[in-house]
């Protein structure tokens, strides 16, 4: 297209000369590219021994001669239409035999179950009708006259002698020598073909099922063979009634065409080209059986496959090397903001606590709150006894599994990862309920009895390990197959829970006042009211005080439990991201616990102050 509709010139004898010079050099091109991809296809065909291989390099190779056509008329300019021709009248004849090639080739395999022409052979007896279309297929394509690659082949052969005649160039005159070379590779090809598949001894024994191929198929292949002979005798068909009148509105010279059925068709000149084209291939085909060059391989890098593998692999390692620059930048950046984060939360929370220390030295003149001091202390006890608890699980059962004789490095990794998942939900929620009640003691008042015994409550708690590494142990089992195993946790961590009562425990640790009787303990309401009632009896064991001492006493704890509710740090933000179910209902409780508090102190105020006034009133 690039070389006949782009760059065509108008018709016009004055200025066809000139416009055809830049078709004429860019023809030349074509006419290379033509030749080199002809030559190489029938390279490559000459080494397959699988004949649809065959068939498709040669498939390759008619296009380098279609091109050629194109090539050497782009190069002749306006005397090009024997080029134009041919090439497009390869077109036509390609499509014929190729196809009837390929159904022959087909039959063959459909019937062989073989497509390897060096284990096949005698199908002629077999597959008569099959190897007669197959047989007329390659003499077309070979370009045996009387068949329709035999115009083709001639016209784009005077093509190029026109060419060669035309400037005398050397390169061309190569050109039409390889040209001629080729078509013998082509006839060897198809020797090869019809010699070892349908003419030469079986190679094997074939069964009844060998025989010529379904009614179907043989139309098929009876109607292109039809059409192939019928073009090679009657050529005029396609060249006086189609390519001419063509030809000359492109401003070409068509009368060549007339020329060339009246005085070149089936004479000598041409059928002599046919004859060394055939003694070439026979002389190749001797030499290849003798020598065994169709065994022969091309150096990896000449096919265009290992270029198109070379290519894939730089792609893919391009590909791979831009993905880990990516996610190795992906890393640092998200390194670097967890980073800025940490330090944006670190700096938020002593700020913040320096913030609520300040407003309680200025509100109640303390230096902080000694709850809030306990209560991080006992974070810290419990955060430790917690770690411990899944430390010594996953301990145990590395120790377990080292004593074992098989070593399954898989195996062991998913038991520890279950032990340790199940140990720190155990872990967690005894955790959340220790902390509880030391929150729920810390309310009651008992912030001084447990900064001296809060150390010794909590090293108790080393025997609950034991218990922990227990329920992980009989429960990994089920958690490495996939089991649902939360409700049999959940069950677990409530008995370790029942067993250790650390509310009682700490009840019991707290110092009594002289004749006090100890409560009867049953429900955790009951322990939180035990609490309170320990903690009034603590508050209000002095005796001899007068009731203004008392009073004040009252008033002074009521304003610093105000000030510490309304200072007291929310210190779960700063120390974890996650919250569970627990955590949740646990905060929500407690809110609810300090709202009514609170009301409660609000109220008792105001009801003081109203007194207050009343008296103040009357006094008046």
């Amino acid at each position: 297209r690039t070389v006949t509709a782009i760059f065509r010139p108008e018709v016009g004898a004055e200025v066809e000369s000139a416009l055809w010079h830049f078709s004429s050099e860019l023809g030349l091109v074509v006419l290379w590219i033509g030749i080199y991809t002809m030559f190489t296809g029938v390279c490559m065909a000459l080494l397959q021994s699988n004949a649809k291989r065959m068939l498709a390099y040669h498939s390759v190779s008619q296009m380098g001669f279609i091109l050629a056509g194109i090539g050497a008329a782009g190069y002749l300019g306006a005397h090009g239409a024997m080029g134009y021709a041919g090439a497009l009248f390869h077109v036509v004849n390609h499509a014929l035999f190729k196809a009837c090639l390929f159904l022959g080739v087909g039959a063959v395999f459909f019937r062989t179950g073989s497509l390897d022409m060096y284990k096949l052979g005698g199908l002629w007896k077999r597959m008569p009708l099959t190897f007669l279309f197959t047989l007329i297929a390659a003499c077309g394509i070979t370009g045996i006259p009387l068949f329709n690659g035999f115009v083709s082949k001639s016209l784009i052969h005077h093509a190029l002698v026109e060419a060669v005649d035309l400037h005398g160039l050397a390169s061309l005159e190569l050109a039409e020598k390889i040209y001629v070379v080729t078509c013998g590779g082509t006839a060897c090809s198809f020797i090869k073909l019809i010699g070892f598949v349908f003419l030469g001894m079986p190679k094997v024994e074939y069964g009844p099922e060998v025989k010529d191929a379904p009614p179907l198929m043989l139309v098929a292949m009876g109607l292109l063979s039809t059409a192939i002979i019928v073009l090679g005798l009657f050529p005029q068909v396609l060249l006086d009634g189609v390519f001419a009148p063509a030809l000359h509105t492109w401003g070409l010279h068509s009368t060549v065409l007339t020329e060339y059925l009246e005085e070149y068709f089936l004479r000598w000149g041409d059928i002599s080209s046919v004859v060394v084209a055939f003694a070439i291939g026979f002389t190749v085909f001797f030499v290849g059986i003798k020598t065994g060059l169709f065994h022969a391989k091309f150096p990896d890098w000449l096919s265009i496959d290992w270029w198109y593998r070379q290519l894939a692999h730089g792609m893919l390692d391009l590909f791979r090397g831009t993905s880990e620059a990516y996610e190795a930048m992906r890393t640092s950046f998200s390194e670097t903001l967890m980073a800025v984060r940490s330090g944006y939360r670190q700096v938020w929370f002593r700020l913040e606590r320096a913030r609520r220390r300040l407003l309680v030295t200025l509100t109640t003149g303390a230096p902080g709150p000694r709850d809030q001091h306990l209560v991080q202390h006992a974070y810290l006890l419990l955060e430790r006894e917690r770690q411990a608890e899944v430390r010594y699980a996953v301990q145990k059962a590395t120790e377990r599994l080292r004593e074992q004789h098989e070593h399954d490095e898989l195996a062991w990794r998913g038991e520890i990862d279950a032990m340790r998942e199940i140990a720190s939900y155990v872990a967690q929620r005894l955790f959340n309920v220790r902390m509880t009640v030391v929150i729920e003691a810390v309310r009651a008042g008992h912030t001084e009895e447990l900064g001296v015994t809060i150390d010794r409550l909590v090293a108790g708690l080393a025997k609950s390990r034991e218990d922990v590494e227990a329920v992980a142990r009989e429960l990994a089992p089920a958690r490495m197959r996939g089991v649902n195993v939360l409700r049999e946790i959940s069950k677990a961590t409530n008995r370790i829970m029942s067993d250790e009562r650390f509310d009682l425990m700490m009840l019991a640790a707290l110092p009594r006042p002289r004749h006090a009787p100890r409560p009867a303990i049953e429900s955790e309401a009951e322990v939180r009211r035990a609490l309170r009632e320990h903690a009034a009896l603590v508050a209000y064991r002095a005796e001899g005080l007068t009731w203004l001492e008392k009073t004040g006493r009252w008033m002074t704890e009521m304003a610093r439990l105000v000030v510490d509710g309304l200072t007291r740090e929310r210190t779960s933000w700063a120390l974890g991201d996650s919250l569970d179910d627990a955590t949740v209902i646990s905060t929500r409780r407690t809110i609810q616990r300090y709202a009514r508090d609170m009301s409660f102190n609000i109220a008792v105020i105001a009801l003081m102050l109203l007194a207050f006034v009343i008296a103040l009133s009357n006094n008046v």
